[in-house]
């Protein structure tokens, strides 16, 4: 019996909702490191505050699917939580490449 894979309406909501807290995730970050620290360069930042920043992320998303109380319709769907993870890494990852090629061509 094939097996057969998430709904793309659930991946595609995911992913959607991935972008819109990550976007929040890193404004809340990048106005902390404003009002902190004195000289602050928001778009360039080191790499273990973009590992920071993703990691924190991904774990609003997952905090966003067990508030909603969706992660039982996730599990009853047969969809791994590492896939749910991966599907909410995505938009982060990409996000923070798109900053560093925006900081590049800026610099």
């Amino acid at each position: 019996m094939p097996r057969m894979g998430p709904p793309a309406l659930l991946v595609g909501s995911y992913v959607v909702r991935g972008v819109r807290l990550w976007a929040l995730t890193r404004a809340i970050a990048s106005m902390l490191m404003l009002f902190t620290l004195p000289d602050a360069r928001v778009l360039h930042v080191s790499p273990a505050a973009v590992f920071y920043i993703v990691v924190l992320s991904v774990a609003v998303c997952l905090v966003d699917c067990w508030r909603h109380g969706e992660l039982a319709l996730i599990r009853n769907l047969g969809v791994a939580l590492p896939f749910v993870v991966a599907v909410f890494l995505v938009p982060a990852v990409l996000g923070e490449v798109f900053l560093f090629l925006l900081a590049r061509i800026i610099a």
